[in-house]
């Protein structure tokens, strides 16, 4: 795997695992959260930066289904974060709190919202590259090849994942929130941490996995289809 590559990959993990940190929010304390909130945006920044290629490529060639849907996600996505990081200013106590703004509620309830779509379309995000994912874990010196058996462990095991999600997002009301039905959300004291990071790490799952199992069953589809055309034109 090339060094700018592995230096992605990385980044994108710090930058999970960092936004991830931040809905602790009862656990790490105002400033904590606040400073954690700077260095994930900061990160996001960054990414951009070393996929600012993508920018240029926006108004060249096709857009296939999986292209239509990254741009889709990657817009989203970086419009929940530039609303993140503006109400985040607006009702910062610590960090920001020199400039004495008063954000009110509905300054805390988008942060509340965009931060959870946030968390959606970065799992998106990570779907649709999913692919890139495995092939750069593949590519590893003493990699073990992609074997028949091995691929059915791994649907067995993104069906694990994904059915743990299905309850991690209900248990976590995560559905009320990216509706603003459920508006303050807080830590549940009750609930062991680590549990609760697990049921995060199985939601951004469930949503890694729907999306690149639908876009891998629309391209399956898409390229039976094409056959089926050829050999009737045959």
């Amino acid at each position: 795997m090339r060094h700018k590559a592995r230096l992605k990959l990385l980044l994108d993990a710090v930058m999970t695992i960092l936004m991830l940190l931040t809905f602790a929010y009862q656990l790490t304390g105002n400033m904590a959260h606040e400073v954690l909130g700077m260095v994930v945006f900061a990160l996001f920044v960054l990414h951009n930066l070393l996929n600012k290629r993508w920018y240029s490529t926006l108004q060249k060639g096709k857009y296939a289904k999986r292209r239509k849907a990254g741009v889709v996600v990657n817009l989203l996505f970086l419009l929940a974060m530039a609303v993140l990081v503006v109400s985040s200013v607006l009702i910062s106590r610590d960090v920001f709190g020199f400039l004495h703004l008063e954000g009110g509620a509905v300054s805390r309830q988008l942060h509340i919202l965009t931060s959870y779509w946030g968390l959606v379309f970065l799992s998106m995000h990570l779907g649709l590259h999913w692919s890139m994912v495995i092939r750069a874990f593949q590519s590893q010196p003493g990699a073990e090849p992609n074997s028949r058996a091995r691929q059915w462990a791994s649907r067995m095991l993104a069906l694990f994942i994904s059915a743990y999600g299905v309850f991690a997002f209900i248990e976590l009301e995560i559905g009320q929130k990216l509706i603003l039905y459920y508006s303050f959300g807080y830590w549940d004291f009750g609930r062991d941490a680590l549990l609760f990071f697990i049921d995060l790490l199985a939601v951004m799952g469930l949503i890694v996995c729907l999306t690149y199992y639908s876009m891998k069953t629309k391209e399956l589809a898409a390229k039976a289809s094409q056959g089926a055309e050829r050999s009737l034109r045959e």
